[in-house]
């Protein structure tokens, strides 16, 4: 009589379960997702999980966003990092100094910006122990804005001044100031997307 009993109530047991199985899943099964970047080639697939969980999920937000953006962001994330490496300078005086800073897990440099002072007068900005997130259209500039995130920022006083192209994304190198242009009207480097008009980075002076 008992072991009949305690059948139906394993019986029964199994059913509930069986039909439960809906709620009872998510405490005991993992949802595993493997979400593919939006519009990324075939062959590049491996390469974009092989980024940083942090890394990978803002660029999925992006592409939620601007999915143009968001591809070119990738692209340039898996680029091979651009290396330079120039002299020390010689012969100059240290007038300013300031260190660039993380905006988020997409946008970000590190390292340190040096303006020098010339024996002829002019000027140069010098980026030591240098890396930064690679981008479309990157580009090296002065504002007189301390820390600026966004383009009207970088731009305060119609004082914004493009020293060029970013030559690399790694590695000590040297941009001349225009012969003429006071480096004290400027508070920060920053490091501009020309292409989407985002700032990727700054380096308070």
């Amino acid at each position: 009589m008992r072991s009949r009993l305690l059948v139906v109530l394993a019986g029964a047991l199994l059913v509930t379960l069986t039909w439960s199985f809906p709620l009872w899943r998510p405490l005991v099964m993992d949802d595993v997702v493997d979400e593919a970047f939006p519009g990324l080639r075939g062959d590049l697939l491996d390469e974009f999980r092989q980024l940083g969980e942090v890394e990978q999920e803002s660029l999925l937000q992006l592409a939620r966003e601007d999915a143009t953006m968001a591809q070119s962001m990738l692209e340039a994330a898996l680029r091979d990092p651009v290396r330079v490496e120039e002299a020390q300078q010689a012969g100059s005086t240290l007038r300013a100094q300031g260190n660039f800073v993380r905006i988020d897990p997409l946008h970000w440099a590190q390292g340190e910006a040096l303006v020098y002072s010339q024996a002829d007068g002019n000027h140069v900005l010098r980026f030591e122990n240098f890396r930064a997130a690679n981008g479309p259209d990157l580009r090296v500039m002065l504002s007189a804005s301390p820390a600026p995130r966004s383009p009207a920022e970088l731009n305060e006083g119609n004082l914004a001044l493009d020293l060029g192209r970013l030559k690399g994304n790694v590695g000590n190198q040297n941009y001349p100031v225009p012969a003429g242009v006071d480096p004290g009207l400027y508070n920060s480097v920053v490091i501009f997307c020309r292409r989407f008009n985002l700032v990727f980075s700054s380096a308070t002076l």
